[in-house]
């Protein structure tokens, strides 16, 4: 990227003690030894204010802070002749120089620790709107709340990787006989891939002439989580920090919609923007989002590091109840490793209402008061709302099965399942339906099934079956009555040519509740081509039969 014309300002952003600046300057060099006809100078402007060493964090005087800072540091590195004039500007001179274009006469400037600049958003856009190709700019910064440059996330290392700084620290210090892949792994596991935690914990780990357990060592380096964290922190919105604390209380991944439902409950006071929040938080690093392949849901985490710094914070906090109520809270969805992502939060949704299953059975849960909650999960993972019908059904708290139909008629709305999965939905709406004796509500929902893409005949026939069965109850409406039969005989008169005789008498039965009695008399004949001896084509051949003889239709018997 610091090779071509294009993106004249880059940006690494990182936690602190990620590598950024290490990163940097190994490109550097690198640059300046295979291009060295880039630029014609490299030019290095320094905010960093505390030294990250692996003995521990020291305080040191940036170089520049401002505008002004950066102007006198550049000319006094390029001492311009006209430096001397009496009406000479050095702000006006650097902001010519950003401007400048000449392809002998390119210069990189770097600034390290942005974040630290005082009003870096200012400084950000002085020089977005002064930087001219060839000339470029790189940044290092933990914070990135500019927009204009193109900006490189830079993380934590792999675990080989990893390794191989365990082993190179451990060399310095002349221990490198003394790693073991079994040390490796837990350095790994403490620190998650941060180098600068990594070269604190080998070197706190070494003892003598062995290596001690490196679990909890960084607990007790509160200097070394301030020098890496407490900056980051201060500058967090209140949201941002809410959710910080919330996820550093738990060592688990945790679905985005537990802590969404968790943080937006009717009983917190003011509304949490979430998303906002931890777009904050991602752009600072403190918290890592990984998305399921298999439904595209989100889970958040915190680094281990990063968390060891939350939970010194949480323990003064003033919204601590409130935080260890939602811990509480989340914990419903089970503890998740990374390697679970892979099933979705399905599995998590259904621990959730597993765990509100019980409570509700001791009767320490009123559902209408948790109403908005699980409304807000079933908007976001859809299946959950036949959890939250079961859930009524279960407790028979207030109108529970008018609630639970009503549920079960969301899921379906959402139109997001599979055939097989709507089934079993329109089925247990016309369970309850005929539990309540709501003949229309059971009869839709028999008609429904029937109207599946995959229903096979026996399924149809056996829709029509039951709405015949049924057809006395709905006299009050014989409108609905006829829309129902219309919407039978379209899926079932095209598939009777692979039904038997009895199928025949139920299509019949169709056509005579729509008056049809020519076509049911047709449909009668060829059940009975199929089977003359079946009762119920015979039945109804009498029947039209003796209408016909009394003048109750029109109807040409042949």
């Amino acid at each position: 990227m610091l090779s071509d014309d294009r993106h004249p300002i880059i940006t690494l952003a990182g936690r602190g003690g990620i590598g950024k600046t290490s990163l940097a300057l190994r490109v550097l060099h690198r640059l300046a030894d295979s291009a060295g006809d880039r630029y014609l100078g490299i030019i290095w402007l320094s905010g960093r204010d505390i030294d990250l060493l692996p003995t521990g964090a020291k305080l040191v005087k940036p170089s520049v802070l401002t505008i002004k800072d950066i102007a006198r540091d550049v000319v006094d590195l390029l001492q311009p002749p006209e430096a001397k004039d009496k009406d000479f500007s050095k702000e006006k001179y650097v902001a010519g120089v950003l401007r400048a274009y000449g392809r002998d006469s390119a210069l990189l400037f770097v600034f390290d620790n942005f974040e630290t600049m005082q009003q870096p958003l200012d400084l950000f856009n002085w020089l977005d709107q002064n930087i001219r190709p060839p000339n470029k700019i790189l940044i290092t910064t933990r914070h990135r709340d500019f927009r204009g440059d193109f900006g490189i996330e830079v993380g934590g290392m792999t675990e080989p990787q990893c390794n191989e700084l365990v082993r190179a620290t451990a060399s310095s210090i002349g221990m490198q006989s003394l790693v073991t892949p079994q040390f490796c792994r837990e350095v790994y596991r403490e620190s998650e891939g941060h180098p600068y935690v990594v070269k604190v914990l080998v070197g706190d780990a070494a003892d003598g002439k062995r290596f001690r357990k490196v679990e909890r060592i960084l607990a007790s380096k509160e200097e070394i989580l301030d020098a890496l964290f407490e900056r980051t922190y201060a500058r967090l919105s209140p949201p941002a920090r809410r959710v910080f604390l919330t996820l550093c209380n738990w060592r688990s991944l945790v679905p985005f919609v537990a802590i969404e439902s968790a943080l937006l409950k009717p009983t917190i006071e003011d509304r949490i923007d979430l998303q906002a929040a931890v777009e904050d938080l991602r752009r600072v690093s403190f918290v890592d989002e990984v998305t399921s392949d298999v439904d595209g849901s989100a889970f958040l985490g915190v680094p281990l590091v990063a968390s060891v710094f939350g939970r010194r914070k949480l323990a003064v906090s003033p919204d601590r109840l409130s935080i260890e109520e939602d811990t509480r809270f989340i914990q419903r969805f089970g503890a998740i490793q990374p390697p679970e992502v892979a099933h979705g939060v399905g599995p998590r949704v259904r621990r959730f209402f597993s765990s509100l299953s019980a409570d509700a059975e001791r009767g320490g849960l009123k559902l209408a008061d948790e109403a908005a909650v699980l409304e807000l999960i079933a908007r976001r993972h859809p299946p959950a709302w036949l959890l939250i019908a079961e859930l009524w059904v279960e407790s028979g708290q207030g109108r529970g099965n008018a609630n639970a139909r009503a549920a079960i008629f969301r899921y379906l709305e959402a139109g997001v399942s599979a055939a097989g999965e709507q089934r079993v939905a329109w089925q247990r709406l016309a369970e309850l339906a005929r539990l309540e004796r709501d003949w229309l509500g059971f009869v839709n929902a028999t008609v429904h099934i029937a109207e599946l893409p995959d229903a096979d005949l026996v399924e149809i026939s056996g829709a029509v079956n039951t709405f015949n069965s049924v057809n006395r109850e709905l006299e009050s409406d014989p409108d609905q009555r006829r829309a129902f039969a219309r919407r039978l005989v379209a899926i079932m008169e095209p598939k009777i040519g692979e039904g038997d005789a009895t199928d025949c008498s139920r299509l019949a039965w169709l056509f005579m509740q729509l008056g049809d009695r020519n076509r049911a008399w047709e449909v009668v004949q060829c059940g009975l081509k199929l089977d003359s001896e079946n009762e119920y084509c015979r039945r109804l051949e009498n029947r039209l039969a003796a209408e016909m003889f009394q003048g109750k239709g029109q109807m040409s018997l042949y």
